[in-house]
Order: structure tokens, then C-alpha cells, then sequence
């Protein structure tokens, strides 16, 4: 499973996916195929594919982003990020 969605069903979810992937480009981060975007959590859990979690993924990383994050705080963010999915049942 990826942190930030590959590409987000409806227009909501695909320009919240767009945001956040030019984030992750921006500090050299591959949206896609980069390990630093890579869980595992489990699948189908209530909330973990909706537009309020794709917000939240993507206002975490803005937040790092406008606080001159680095690289290595994208990643960390990331992983955090990953840590609360493979937590929700």
C-alpha cells in the first residue's frame, strides 16, 4: 500500500492526489514507486481510502513543505503518516 493514493477516485480525491505527488516530487520523493511511500497496512478498513484521510495525508505534507521541510522530514512525515494506517481497524 502506498501513503498517498495513486490516484484517488473522483475529482477530489484525483487534485488532493496531484497536490500531494508534486509534494513528494518536490523533495525528490517518486509518488509512486518510491519505498519512502510504502506501507504496509491493512486493506479495506472504514476511512483509510476516504477524501478526509487523503486531506489530512496531503495538509501534513503541505505542512511540512511550508516549513522549509527537508527531504529527510518528508520522509519522516511519511512515515508517520504510514504508522497511523497500519494502525486504523
Amino acid at each position: 500500500m502506498i501513503v498517498l493514493f495513486k490516484k484517488g477516485l473522483g475529482q477530489n480525491q484525483q487534485e488532493l492526489v496531484r497536490e500531494g505527488q508534486e509534494l513528494l516530487r518536490k523533495h525528490g520523493i517518486a509518488p509512486v514507486i518510491g519505498k519512502e511511500n510504502l506501507i504496509w497496512a491493512p486493506n479495506r478498513v472504514a476511512g483509510q481510502q476516504c477524501v478526509e484521510r487523503l486531506q489530512h495525508i496531503v495538509d501534513k505534507l503541505k505542512e511540512v513543505d511550508s516549513f522549509g521541510g527537508t527531504r529527510e522530514r518528508m520522509v519522516e512525515m511519511l512515515k508517520l503518516l504510514g504508522e497511523e494506517a497500519a494502525s486504523m481497524k
